[in-house]
């Protein structure tokens, strides 16, 4: 065969690597670098100067029916408030829902879906009556559900408990305190992946308590919404997660009058799968 790729060799599931009795494989050679020279090409952003910049839904639920076992979730108003504040700050249209059920919850994703639009979502896990996985949300908005929503930005902020183990921190001795534009119309097509464009950002990672002020707010929700209305016109929204979660670790933690929850630590996760930077600059 020629120099190309064998049969052999094509890509298939990564488990099929491991058949029983398939031995070990010598490993593939070193890429080569790429040659003439040229620097790395600069990363793309999401086109983001629309007249709409996007549709901002705000999930809040406070109450809920006796039978989930959820009780109020005081300071959640308050949440909200402040999300909406800052999401119209930056410029985007803004829809707020409070104590939707869960069939709601999923009916108004699938309307936001057939909205040419980008979506911005604050997530919950329950309804009013009943638990809903966040998955069956997403999964509205992947392309194959929504093509309006292919190749756009969709966020997720998302302030709920995942668990219930406490994060109870460590000391540590701490260290030392492009402008490529995608085109919208008129590119040529890509093939890109169903799960491409997303980007959640929780308040906790899996497992975890996630905290909540009954006066000022989740710790979450007040930072990100800091950061939001200081730096969201400015900085990349990496940049933004990043400082949301560096003031959440190292400026909180729990006082509840009890020894055994007092004391306690929360770090905000975020898992994405954006493939362009993502900039809330004025228009």
């Amino acid at each position: 065969m020629s120099d190309s790729v064998s049969q052999q060799d094509a890509d298939q599931v990564d488990a099929g690597l491991f058949r029983r009795g398939g031995g070990r494989r010598d490993p593939p050679p070193p890429l080569e670098p790429p040659t003439g020279g040229n620097p790395a090409p600069k990363l793309a952003e999401y086109q983001m100067n629309h007249p709409k910049r996007g549709l901002c839904l705000i999930f809040n639920q406070v109450t809920f029916d006796p039978r989930t076992g959820q009780s109020t979730r005081i300071g959640s108003d308050v949440d909200a408030d402040n999300l909406e504040r800052s999401f119209k700050q930056l410029g985007f249209s803004i829809m707020p829902f409070r104590d939707l059920s869960c069939e709601k919850i999923v009916s108004v994703i699938k309307e936001t879906a057939r909205k040419d639009t980008r979506t911005t979502t604050n997530g919950a896990i329950y309804g009013s009556d009943g638990k809903i996985k966040m998955e069956k949300l997403f999964r509205l908005l992947r392309p194959d559900y929504c093509p309006t929503l292919a190749g756009k930005p969709k966020l997720f902020f998302i302030q709920a408990c995942r668990g219930s183990e406490y994060d109870k921190g460590c000391e540590v001795a701490d260290g030392d305190n492009g402008t490529g534009r995608d085109e919208e119309d008129g590119g040529k097509l890509s093939r890109i992946p169903l799960e491409s464009d997303f980007l959640y950002f929780y308040s906790t990672p899996p497992g975890y308590y996630s905290w909540r002020n009954d006066i000022q707010g989740s710790w979450f929700i007040q930072q990100l919404c800091h950061v939001l209305q200081r730096y969201g016109d400015s900085d990349e929204l990496g940049h933004l997660l990043l400082m949301v979660q560096q003031a959440v670790a190292g400026n909180y933690q729990s006082n509840t009058n009890d020894d055994s929850t007092s004391g306690m630590k929360e770090i905000p996760v975020s898992v994405s799968t954006l493939r362009k930077l993502v900039y809330f600059r004025r228009k």
